[in-house]
């Protein structure tokens, strides 16, 4: 099936579901073609073309100059659908530090907006708590960057699937961000703009499959191809929201490495403002005298002053992609989804 075919199977199936759940009622006219594609996030082919499908089946008709309403055989159709259709029961098992995550509430929004024949919960979990674990029930877990093996092995044992969010795995299914290609991604833009010798500000973390890490590498291998600079400076993950002192130290140490140091690349929006703070204080320019890009695209990031240079998490397109997989019943996702440079005041152009 294309992509088209699937997106189109997947509009129409929410419009039924929103007839069946009363949204739409027998008689009532259903939103411009222009609307419904705000609504659903397509394109105005995918909507004609799924509005013809639940006509030429009973749903909806059809009147010239009028739109699209829903036809009273719509009342004989609810009844056989509902018979036909069973939930699949999904729930989001995050970490208790990952509640305030605003990149992992835009994932469940928007998957819970688009998710079709659906029921959605939220389990607050230990990964490291095999008993907590084992009394959890569903179809299918979605775990958000759980990194410990025996709790994704445990949560297997009750769940009939499980998809990791924000994180590759050879023996899970999953959906994330490429995170090396937006590594890569940062590094061409930069050269582009003349910068051959960059700081990185990294996260002290024992594992290379982690996004962090993999954004480094990405970074890394570019530069090493054009035999360019990185001097590179470690802050502790345990400090991830108070970045000051950290970035402090880690900005002098970078300057130590590279006296002349003009470009610092953050692996998170959080240590760019680290970064900001220490500049400001010592009184350096951004960007004249020293640029800064982040990573993620948080919502402070077009704000801050200069707006800054970042890569946008796509987590809108997880979201949505997650949706369309599990109404697909997709049997295996193993997905990485690009992220976009979002290009601001915080690096000089050329």
């Amino acid at each position: 099936m294309t992509k088209v075919a699937n997106k189109t199977a997947n509009f129409k199936e929410r419009v039924i579901y929103e007839i069946a759940s009363g949204i739409f009622r027998v008689g009532d006219r259903l939103p411009s073609h222009r609307t419904l594609c705000h609504k659903y996030g397509i394109s105005r082919t995918t909507v004609k073309a799924g509005l013809q499908a639940l006509q030429a089946e009973g749903w909806l008709r059809s009147e010239a100059r009028s739109g699209n309403f829903v036809a009273e055989y719509a009342a004989d159709l609810i009844g056989r659908t509902q018979a036909k259709v069973q939930n699949t029961e999904v729930v989001f098992l995050m970490p208790h530090e990952q509640a305030r995550n605003p990149l992992l509430q835009t994932i469940f929004h928007t998957f819970y907006q688009n998710a079709v024949n659906v029921s959605c919960s939220i389990a607050f979990v230990n990964f490291s708590a095999l008993n907590e674990l084992a009394t959890l029930k569903g179809d299918c877990a979605i775990v958000f960057k759980c990194l410990d093996r025996r709790g994704l092995f445990q949560i297997r044992k009750t769940f009939r699937r499980v998809i990791i969010l924000n994180a590759e795995d050879e023996e899970f299914e999953f959906i994330t961000p490429d995170n090396y290609r937006g590594g890569q991604m940062i590094a061409n833009y930069l050269l582009e703009e003349g910068y051959t010798q960059i700081g990185c500000i990294r996260y002290r973390e024992g594992n290379i499959s982690t996004d962090f890490a993999q954004r480094f590498w990405g970074l890394c291998r570019r530069f090493d191809e054009v035999h360019g600079e990185i001097a590179t400076a470690f802050i502790p993950m345990t400090d991830f929201e108070d970045v000051i002192v950290p970035c402090r130290q880690a900005m002098e140490q970078l300057q130590r490495q590279i006296p002349d140091l003009r470009m610092t690349v953050c692996l998170s929006d959080m240590a760019a403002v680290g970064v900001y703070a220490y500049c400001n204080t010592n009184g350096i320019s951004i960007p004249a005298e020293m640029g800064v890009v982040g990573f993620d695209d948080q919502f402070f990031t077009p704000f801050i002053n200069p707006r800054l240079t970042t890569l946008h998490y796509p987590a809108e397109a997880i979201g949505i992609l997650l949706a369309e997989k599990i109404a697909m019943k997709e049997e295996i996702i193993r997905e990485k989804v690009l992220p976009v440079l979002v290009k601001r005041e915080s690096v000089v152009h050329a």
